[in-house]
């Protein structure tokens, strides 16, 4: 077949009516914009542009005498196909840094609220005539004559986009055939809520509805890197779906699975199917989104490479090292665009996993640091995007640990509200009703976590939610099981262990249940009792905690658990903290997989210094150690050490040390001595051994030399505390 080409004037749907005479250049301060070179330079500097940013620009000069709508920049710059709020948000934000501008200055372009944007830079024009040569082919024709978009190149491509086909009906069944499409047009609908999300509209896809598709040219043609294509099928009294989801560049299948329902009553088996359909696809995205970035290496990632990484680690089975590097990659996310919504729900969602506490132990200072930082992120991030659902649902969760039952319930009904139909949403809700005294309702919420995302590695939540949910009704049998699947699915959460040797005990299952309660207090010694479980956890309302007492706490009175723990060890000792200086930025220059080596490596050099030095390292904290010592100048000294040791390595260490009495339970240490060395070590500089007045005289007499450096008010002493840094 000859290819034939659709030949559009360059101006083409950016630069409105043919003229006599075209805009080649424009001029706004000491930038020009070359349509016809497709540049933008400042001065004499070629500024690199994305083309869609580029033709982003283009358009906001080309109509800077009124206000455009997101809906005039969809329909003009992206042809009409679904595009989510944060990625036009990205692409403004990209012009802006592209000419200089921002969105607190607009001294360019200009927000105007529930209006729209505009271009407000005095801008000069070139012209010159228009000539049979000016005109360039810029769209390929379809085989059905239907293509209306340019050609992307593919490094314009969106990382997250996707055209959903029409899903062929393989039975003669008519009724099967308005069940096919109406997955097809709900599931297009759900993925553009996916933040970042570029979606091919459905009027779009249904073109090609019965034709037999080259899937690359496909994607060359729309622009997106992924086509989803499936089937509907009936079989007896089920519906069964299968789906494809293709790598549109390559052509090999990311990820297939099959979906069965009840087909007698087709409207809520649509639902059904789409809503774990859409979970399932968000998931699998993320995931091969996730590796490219990794397998690229990329040097100089952007916001929305790394907002999509930190998700990738976020959905892997819960770890310390799978929540430390989602965090890492969203705050750098953060530190390129301080506006950026999903690296601030990304990073309030990392902090909730510390403040519910369910892996580590977390001190009540932490919780308040941490708290107050994720309430600040997600207020900002409403006020921007006021209908993110993630971030509703982010609210909501935060509410939740704050014991604000009530709030978080209306923010988690509001996420869903905005489409929210996820496992994160429905598991934070049921436990908030649980704790609202509702196990029952909470039991509904959980269960639609099973139907939507059956396979998915945070499972054991909703095992777990479910579980507790049976423990608190006294349905034992039921709730043994399914903690003992969440404790299978992911073994590292003590909450599990706890509730497992509750419902044994209640069972009378004595030996089983001390056994699990041992595993419970060796992954968080700190809940060592009755009391301090309440302590540490809450959060409920009367009616709750009478449904515990009823039940998990006769449960574990009968393994013999204290109603009040034992006074815990308290010695006088020196704490040592030590912390990596500018981390984000080294791993930013070096990509993470060479960082996690680098770290590994500093790991086992500060291991090798405390155990050199008689001391005891109590615990990694991702960019740093916690390490005590029964003797104050071995302390600074071993802190010197680390520093040397690791500075070959192009890493440099600040430390902080300060002695007193510390509680010591089992793998961990609190009290007011450790509160004081973290503080005093978040004043170190680079190379910097910073030590309290109490260190200094301590040692007075070991040969090591001080610098005053007067006193310091530390965040949560009353009175300043006197610093001096070592010369070791």
């Amino acid at each position: 077949m000859v290819e034939k080409r659709l030949i559009i004037p360059c101006q083409n749907v950016l630069s409105g009516p043919a003229r006599e005479e075209r805009i080649l250049e424009f001029f706004f301060g000491d930038h020009l914009l070359d349509i016809d070179r497709r540049e933008l330079r400042r001065g004499a500097e070629l500024i690199a542009v994305e083309p869609q940013v580029f033709d982003l620009l283009v358009y906001l000069v080309r109509n800077r005498h009124r206000v455009v709508s997101k809906d005039d920049l969809v329909e003009s710059v992206w042809g009409g196909r679904i595009v989510s709020e944060s990625t036009l948000t990205s692409r403004i934000n990209a012009v802006r840094r592209a000419i200089g501008d921002s969105g607190e200055a607009q001294r360019l372009i200009r927000t105007l609220p529930r209006k729209g944007i505009r271009f407000v830079g005095d801008v000069r024009e070139e012209r010159t005539p228009a000539t049979p040569a000016d005109a360039r082919p810029l769209v390929d024709e379809d085989p059905q004559g239907l293509s209306a978009f340019p050609r992307t190149e593919a490094k314009s491509v969106p990382r997250l986009s996707i055209v959903v086909l029409p899903l062929a009906n393989l039975s003669n069944d008519p009724d099967q055939e308005y069940f096919a499409d109406a997955i097809t047009e709900d599931l297009t609908t759900d993925l553009s809520r996916i933040s970042g999300s570029f979606v091919i509209a459905r009027s779009t896809a249904f073109t090609y509805k019965g034709a037999a598709v080259d899937v690359k040219q496909l994607g060359r043609e729309l622009g997106v890197r992924y086509v989803l294509e499936g089937s509907v099928r009936s079989v007896g009294d089920q519906v069964r779906v299968n789906v494809q989801l293709i790598d549109a560049e390559g052509g090999a299948h990311v990820w297939a699975d099959r979906f069965e329902t009840d087909r007698r009553n087709l409207a809520d088996a649509e639902r059904e199917i789409t809503g774990r359909l859409a979970q399932t696809l968000n998931l699998e995205l993320v995931r091969d989104i996730g590796r490219r970035i990794e397998q690229e290496q990329t040097s100089d990632p952007d916001a929305r490479d790394l907002v999509m990484r930190g998700w990738s680690w976020y959905h892997r089975p819960r770890s310390a090292v799978a929540t430390q590097e989602a965090q890492r990659a969203f705050e750098r996310a953060l530190e390129i665009d301080p506006r950026s919504v999903d690296a601030k729900v990304g990073i309030a969602r990392v902090l909730l996993v510390s403040l519910i506490g369910n892996f580590v132990p977390r001190s009540s200072s932490s919780f308040e640091r941490d708290s107050a930082r994720a309430e600040q992120l997600l207020l900002e991030a409403i006020e921007t995007a006021p209908n993110n659902s993630a971030a509703h649902s982010t609210m909501g969760a935060l509410r939740r640990v704050q014991n604000r039952l009530t709030e978080a319930r209306i923010e988690f009904e509001a996420a869903i509200s905005l489409g929210a139909n996820d496992e994160f949403t429905h598991g934070q809700l049921a436990w908030t009703l649980l704790f609202l005294g509702q196990p029952r309702a909470g039991l509904l919420q959980a269960e639609k976590i099973l139907w939507l995302s059956p396979r998915d590695p945070t499972i054991w939540g909703a095992y777990l939610i479910l579980g507790w949910c049976q423990l608190l009704l006294s349905q034992i049998d039921p709730a043994t099981d399914l903690l003992i699947k969440s404790r299978a699915a992911n073994p590292r959460s003590w909450v599990t262990h706890f509730g497992l040797a509750a419902a044994l005990g209640v069972k009378g299952d004595l030996d089983a249940a001390k056994t699990v309660l041992a595993e419970s207090l060796k992954l968080n010694p700190e809940v060592n009792s009755i009391a301090r479980f309440r302590a540490y956890r809450p959060w409920g309302n009367p009616e709750y905690w009478q449904l515990y007492e009823k039940t998990a706490a006769a449960g574990l009175r009968r393994v013999g658990f204290p109603d009040e723990a034992s006074e815990p060890d308290r010695v006088l000792a020196t704490v040592l903290f030590t912390d990596i200086v500018d981390s984000t930025r080294r791993a930013a220059e070096i990509g993470d997989r060479e960082w996690r080596v680098l770290l590994g490596q500093h790991d086992e050099t500060v291991r090798y210094e405390i155990a050199r030095f008689r001391g005891r390292a109590i615990k990694s904290l991702g960019d740093g150690f916690l390490a005590i010592f029964d003797g104050p100048a071995r302390a600074v000294r071993c802190a010197a050490a680390i520093i040397e040791r690791v500075r070959p390595l192009g890493i440099e260490v600040r430390s902080g040390l300060h002695t007193g009495e510390i509680e010591i339970a089992r793998d961990d240490v609190g009290g007011i001595a450790v509160h004081i060395a973290a503080r005093v070590t978040e004043l170190a500089g680079s190379g910097e051994i910073l030590v309290s007045s109490t260190v200094r005289d301590l040692v007075a007499g070991s040969g090591l030399e001080f610098q005053d450096r007067g006193s310091q008010v530390l965040k949560g002493l009353l009175e300043p505390l006197r610093l001096f840094a070592a010369k070791p």
